[in-house]
């Protein structure tokens, strides 16, 4: 079988599976707990993470149209979006079939909002597609800097801007946007790094949300608009109480103190020696294992970037801050494992010397390769409790749901047995398998 045919046949698989959990969102909506954070508006006041919920809530007033619907539509889209981006990102380097299919398999890049239920409706997606965006701008004109200027001033700004609003850590990442245009505008002859005071423009937001946390006007905010919550959307609450039963008020209306001691509790007194292990564990399956491969291959000096990594690692420092504000551990991990493939994705290729070396593996050293890949893909999940679970068989929280390619596999079965057999031909139905088709 050939790489090409290895690769269309796997991202037909990818979009399948994610195509069929779009399918699943609209048909049997049962994320109702997912919809706490997403509740959140500015009618009380200004809050934290209150931008999309404030536009679900107009669109809602307006056109009744209800936030599951809209909140289905935004993150469907969104997911569709990031799967695109990324795909492009990594499209040069499919004459590295073993590093394609890693990057494209893995647990810990496209598939986490997958395998884990609890992480297709949250916010961070909109920080992943900003920097992968950005990183997609910069591939496509990295010789262009006149252009990548526009598109970085009329698109990726105001994007940071709005995310900034949406989910605040987007402010952490900063810097690895820096670096995307530290390099973008290396290229230039005349080095216009004044360009980087573009980022002056993101002061606004940043600010807004610095100086309205901790405040009696946010505790106040915060009530106000919880009951302006229940009472426009009263018709899911009493049904799905769990839909805003489990916000956190200390969280959203808290300061960075906060957080600080809410760590100093967590990992003195909550996390365990297992759970200490389990988070180890979930850092080197998804990002030091990157960190090793593209290290090798740059050593090699068959990828290389004209730039300082001191500045590069520099740039990623901030990110670490990620695991005081993101304590659902596995989220913080996905995010700065997103931002590190990135810079990795603009890195050159030395095609002669990536040749030579895909020649010299022979077939016991591809065969165990081939191996290596499908245990790493398989055999565990990255989940976004990771640390409070462990990366093999999670199985808590309840209201999240875990998969795995097995699993999705079944339901790639199940959904073209369904629609076969109700809309093209009639298909034998053993006993056991008729309380399994009955999809509401």
């Amino acid at each position: 079988m050939s790489n090409k045919t290895i690769i269309n046949v796997s991202l037909f698989i990818i979009s399948l599976i994610l195509l069929i959990k779009i399918k699943d969102v609209f048909v049997s909506f049962d994320d109702y707990i997912y919809l706490n954070e997403l509740f959140i508006n500015y009618e009380g006041g200004f809050l934290r993470r209150g931008l999309l919920g404030q536009i679900a809530l107009y669109i809602f007033k307006n056109f009744s149209v209800s936030p599951v619907t809209f909140f289905s539509v935004v993150f469907s889209s969104a997911n569709i979006i990031f799967f695109y981006l990324f795909i492009k990102c990594i499209n040069k380097f499919k004459s590295n079939i073993f590093l394609y299919l890693v990057l494209l398999l893995s647990p810990a890049t496209l598939m986490f909002n997958i395998f884990d239920s609890a992480n297709f409706f949250n916010s961070q997606i909109f920080i992943l597609i900003s920097i992968l965006l950005h990183c997609f701008i910069a591939l496509k004109y990295f010789n262009e800097t006149n252009k990548y200027k526009k598109y970085f001033v009329f698109l990726i700004i105001p994007l940071l801007f709005l995310n900034i609003f949406q989910y605040d850590p987007q402010v952490i990442t900063l810097s690895s946007h820096m670096l995307i245009t530290y390099i973008v505008l290396s290229k230039e002859l005349q080095k216009s790094y004044k360009f980087l005071y573009s980022y002056i423009f993101l002061l606004i937001p940043i600010l807004s949300v610095i100086l309205n946390n901790g405040s009696q006007e946010q505790i106040t905010a915060f009530e106000n608009m919880k009951e302006i919550v229940n009472y426009n959307y009263s018709f899911i609450i009493n049904e799905h109480p769990e839909s805003f039963s489990e916000i956190d008020t200390k969280d959203l209306r808290g300061n960075l103190n906060l957080k600080l001691g809410a760590m100093i509790k967590i990992f003195g007194i909550k996390f365990t020696y297992n759970h200490k292990v389990y988070l180890f564990l979930s850092i080197i399956l998804a990002v030091i294992f990157f960190m090793f491969i593209f290290g090798y291959f740059i050593s090699q000096k068959i990828y290389f970037i004209n730039t300082r990594y001191k500045i590069a690692i520099i740039s990623f420092i901030p990110l670490l801050s990620l695991f005081i504000f993101i304590t659902d551990f596995g989220r913080s991990i996905h995010i700065l494992l997103i931002h590190l493939l990135s810079f990795y994705f603009l890195f050159k290729i030395d095609k002669r010397k990536e040749k030579v070396f895909l020649k010299k593996i022979n077939f016991f050293s591809k065969s165990f390769i081939v191996l290596s890949i499908i245990i790493y893909c398989n055999f565990w999940t990255l989940s976004h409790a990771s640390g409070w679970v462990s990366v093999f068989n999670p199985s808590v929280p309840s209201y999240s749901k875990y998969s795995s390619y097995t699993n999705e596999f079944n339901k790639i079965f199940f959904n073209v047995y369904y629609y076969t057999d109700n809309y093209i031909i009639n298909l034998p139905t053993a006993e056991f398998m008729k309380p399994y088709l009955k999809l509401e």
